[in-house]
């Protein structure tokens, strides 16, 4: 196979391309232990529909290098989605659709995860594949620690010594493991094995599982990615994500499906393993298919939460304004005006310490938006809502009428999840009045469980309380 190269971030990277070069964009990353022979039939049948399919050589694999010797040999999942967003800018692909699984798997959730904008749909195998590396210390259950024995070597000097002498012995055996219904031949493994003879190979795998449990210094030039998929940060453009029902080290995704918060579909493919696009070419690629259908028929959620300005906070008073009076059986100005001076300079609240106002942009429109407060005693009732030990808590949730049933008030609230856990909280609290039945309705679905020691009454008004445990 010839390959194209391309300066892009600190690597050269090395990539099959297939297909006309004005097709529609689309990028299909390798796992570990594999390589761009995982897609050799994948990227033929996207190719036929009219895609410019890319298959890069992951850092670390093959003939892809690092433009600099000084370069931190990291393998962290940063770096993979950096990497993956300096192809794109180095290709001039503005947008592409995003395929992949395992290490390449989760170089698109990262992706897509923090720049939605430039993705237009994804496929991901073993659905949410972003770490949680503040938690990674937690055990499994004992089927899948056995599982991850290969990542446990590799935090050993042993282990280190093992890979640089046995790669083949290693890859094969998990070969195997992963993928107990693959009949692989020796050519096929061959083909491969030789992308494990990159000289980055060994320092850019070890770092890999020594990074993800927080035994290892990440490169200083991903710190800020890393502090922001430390929060979580849930998936909005169109997905498919698939599980394997013979993978050998994954067990089964369908429970991610809170991180997806656009157009999303589960598959689950029988008798296939871990190494998915190479066990199952035709499904893999139809789910890329049909994850661009999704985002072409407009199930693309095209929304942003983020830090609101200071120029946006009187749009945003007028929004909770109108948000809230429309509710049936909230009060009526006349009746709370203090309530409604309060929404209408929600900004405001941003001068409480922690406090942060929290937009949704549907496009480029003001949709929704929401009070994070990194710690509940720093408002509330002044009761017991208001002594929460390490307990964040969010109120003033509000969408737009002309945007609600999109999914904005769910972002908006698994945002304040992720930033609450970021931040160390135990829990999250929230009360609700009876007029906020949807916004009761969503938190109940994620998980929330009502707390009638946080109950308070605010005026004629009962609010109740409700917790979620982080």
């Amino acid at each position: 196979m010839t390959h194209k190269t391309i300066d892009a971030g600190p690597l050269r990277i090395a990539y099959a391309e297939h297909g006309p070069a004005d097709g529609w964009p689309c990028i299909l990353g390798h796992g570990f232990p594999y390589d761009v022979h995982a897609y050799d039939a994948v990227a033929p049948i996207l190719a036929e529909a009219g895609a410019r399919a890319i298959v890069p050589y992951l850092r670390g694999f093959g003939p892809t290098r690092f433009l600099s010797s000084e370069a931190p040999r990291s393998g962290e999942q940063a770096a993979l989605g950096a990497d993956l967003l300096a192809l794109m800018e180095a290709l001039g692909i503005e947008r592409a659709a995003l395929a992949g699984y395992d290490w390449g798997g989760r170089a698109a959730c990262v992706v897509s995860a923090l720049w939605p904008e430039r993705v237009e749909a994804l496929v991901s195998g073993a659905a949410y594949t972003i770490q949680n590396i503040a938690r990674a210390m937690e055990p499994a259950a004992p089927e899948l620690e056995a599982a991850l024995w290969y990542q446990y070597y590799f935090h050993s000097e042993r282990g280190r010594i093992g890979l640089t002498k046995d790669r083949r012995g290693i890859a094969r055996l998990l070969w195997r493991t992963w993928s107990p219904t693959w009949a692989f031949d020796d050519a096929t493994f061959d083909r491969t094995a030789e992308a494990f003879y990159c000289p980055d190979f060994v320092d850019v795998v070890v770092h890999s599982y020594r990074h993800r449990y927080g035994l290892a210094e990440g490169d200083p030039a991903y710190a800020d990615i890393e502090r922001r998929l430390a929060t979580q940060p849930p998936i909005r453009v169109p997905t498919v994500t698939i599980d394997g029902e013979r993978d050998g080290v994954n067990f089964g995704t369908a429970h991610h499906a809170r991180k997806f918060l656009g157009a999303h579909e589960h598959r689950f493919l029988a008798d296939t393993g871990h190494n998915l696009p190479q066990e199952r070419p035709r499904a893999f690629a139809q789910a890329v298919l049909d994850a661009r259908a999704m985002a072409l028929a407009g199930g693309a959620a095209p929304l942003l939460v983020r830090d609101a300005r200071p120029d946006e906070f009187e749009a945003i008073g007028a929004l909770m304004v109108a948000a809230c009076s429309g509710l049936d059986g909230f009060p009526k100005p006349e009746t709370q005006p203090d309530t409604y001076r309060t929404l209408a300079n929600v900004g405001e609240q941003t001068e409480t310490p922690g406090a942060r106002l929290l937009v949704a942009l549907d496009g480029d429109r003001l949709a929704g938006a929401v009070v994070l407060t990194a710690d509940i005693a720093a408002h509330g009732s002044g009761a017991t809502a208001a002594t929460q030990p390490d307990a964040a808590g969010f109120r003033f949730l509000a969408v737009d009428p002309e945007f609600r049933g999109r999914g904005l008030a769910k972002a908006l609230v698994e945002r304040c999840v992720d930033l609450a856990r970021a931040q160390g909280c135990a829990r999250l609290v929230i009360h609700a009045t009876d007029a906020m039945k949807a916004a009761r309705a969503i938190c109940v679905a994620r998980g929330f469980e009502r707390a009638p020691d946080l109950d308070f009454v605010d005026g004629w008004t009962p609010a109740y309380g409700f917790r979620l445990p982080l």
